[in-house]
């Protein structure tokens, strides 16, 4: 008899955004990138097991912030202390409840506070892109 594997609800959850400067502009499609923005979450179960995400967030230049408040206001709140069975169905549902806010921000449905594809708003479990995340100045904003 096959049965439904549930997690331990999500305890806590602590938001990262960095700006590491770079030495000369970057020039891109959508602007000059004058640092490398990045947001990455962390989240803790109750039984002490953790998980990295990470946000995709180039643009616009306040990228970062506004999807560390998205993560904030709009997702954690309907992440902590919820029970599920995988990231994935976490994330299908979460997806679901932000429907309405996502079409009033006229976002891409892969961003309401999360990454591309790969990238969910409860992360992956693991590290960002499958290694440890990349070294920033201790400046989390």
């Amino acid at each position: 008899m096959a049965t439904d594997l549930v997690t331990a609800p999500v305890r806590s959850a602590e938001i990262f955004v960095f700006r590491a400067p770079i030495e000369k502009a970057v020039r891109t499609s959508f602007g000059i990138m004058h640092d490398r923005p990045a947001v990455l979450l962390r989240l803790e179960d109750e039984d002490g097991m953790y998980g990295w995400g990470e946000a995709w967030c180039n643009f616009p230049s306040c990228g970062a912030e506004h999807r560390a408040r998205l993560l904030e206001t709009a997702i954690l709140p309907k992440v902590i202390g919820k029970p599920w069975s995988s990231p994935a169905a976490l994330s299908a549902e979460i997806s679901g409840q932000l429907e309405v806010l996502r079409l009033q921000a006229d976002e891409r449905p892969h961003v309401p506070g999360a990454g591309g594809p790969g990238h969910s708003p409860v992360g992956s479990g693991g590290p960002p892109r499958g290694s440890a995340p990349a070294p920033f100045p201790e400046r989390p904003w």
